[in-house]
């Protein structure tokens, strides 16, 4: 068989693979009340493994759901060229044609917005073990060797620990580490400072009357300390604050 010859059974082999497919709305058309129906949904991978193994005898169901994610991103990568090319506003005979030979079969997946991703667990999952373009147009007619090496790259980006969290738990680290070293760098409280502090606590629990004039002969004090002219027995006097007059009625 011939190269030509071999790739028309490829291809006949992948549309018949699409038609299943679409065949089978409870695998892509979350709105359909067969979509999360079990049962249904492995009969209908059963048929698509069984198709599959016309190119890859070994295919099992992980195969299948890499082929499936394969043909629908290269799909979606085709739809926005030419959604693109429209909205620039080229005039309909500059408007891109697709050039993949499967976009045509595969315009099902417009008739459901909500078109699941598939995973190996048959959840909605992470479609970057898709392969490109190119991979796929190779591996119609050659095998399924991209998805080996999608799949790795996978693994690989996967395995890397986040290094935001490992950045953000250094940054903590150092700053508490120096908020440690300034608090052991400020001196001790001598004996003035705690009297300072004994001095500021007390005055602010005496009416304000009393800690305006307590205020006063602290200050008074102080100021004949500086001058050298205070002595042990010495008491500061001060003159009394006149009383305020009394009120007096109008006759």
């Amino acid at each position: 068989m011939n190269e030509t010859s071999e790739r028309h059974g490829v291809r006949g082999i992948i549309e018949e693979f699409i038609n299943i497919y679409r065949n089978e709305p409870c695998l892509w058309q979350i709105k359909s009340k067969d979509y999360h129906h079990r049962e249904k949904k492995n009969a209908a991978y059963n048929k698509l493994i069984e198709q599959y193994r016309k190119l890859e005898p070994s295919a099992n169901r992980d195969a299948v759901v890499k082929k499936l994610n394969a043909l629908r991103t290269n799909y979606r990568k085709e739809k926005k060229k030419v959604e693109e090319s429209i909205r620039s506003g080229a005039g309909s005979s500059d408007v891109y044609e697709p050039t993949l030979w499967y976009y045509k079969l595969l315009k099902f997946l417009d008739d459901d917005q909500g078109t699941p991703r598939f995973s190996r667990s048959n959840i909605d999952g992470d479609e970057s073990s898709q392969e490109p373009e190119s991979a796929l147009h190779s591996q119609d007619i050659h095998g399924n060797s991209s998805d080996t090496d999608s799949t790795s790259e996978q693994t690989s980006s996967r395995a890397r620990p986040p290094k935001r969290k490992t950045t953000d738990s250094t940054d903590l680290s150092n700053e508490v580490l120096h908020s440690v070293n300034e608090h052991f760098k400020r001196p001790l409280d001598d004996r003035f400072d705690i009297f300072g502090k004994y001095v500021a606590m007390k005055l602010r629990e005496l009416p304000k009357q009393q800690g305006l004039i307590a205020e006063k002969i602290i200050n008074d004090t102080l100021f004949h300390a500086e001058l050298g002219s205070l002595t042990l027995p010495q008491y500061i006097h001060t003159n009394p604050i006149p009383s305020p007059p009394p009120h007096q009625t109008q006759q």
